[in-house]
């Protein structure tokens, strides 16, 4: 638990970062997905090059991440309020990251 002039929060600022890095790619990865439903739809004749869809985004887009982005964005009142996040997610969420590094 980390104390900023906004109040509690679960994670540190270089771990918000990262956050934010992976909600930013989890819009992009439904952008993706919806974009690819769409070229599914059409009919056959009417397909021509298949959209690119990473199962990276499927990934975080079927993880809950929005829910963590917003517990580590709004400060709590006081530490016992604050739900921590895991280690664990914590290092999915670096993992994610490297390959998007990699991807771009």
């Amino acid at each position: 638990m980390y104390q900023s002039k906004w109040g509690y929060h679960p994670c540190d600022y270089e771990g918000f970062k990262r956050l934010k890095r992976i909600q930013k790619a989890y819009w992009q990865g439904l952008h993706l997905i919806a974009k690819h439903k769409r070229w599914e739809r059409k009919s056959e004749k009417h397909r021509f090059a298949e959209p690119e869809c990473p199962e990276i985004y499927r990934c975080i887009c079927a993880s809950d991440i929005i829910n963590v982005y917003n517990k580590a964005r709004h400060g709590a009142s006081s530490p016992e309020s604050v739900s921590p996040i895991s280690a664990s997610f914590m290092h999915i969420v670096g993992e994610w990251i490297a390959e998007l590094d990699l991807r771009n």
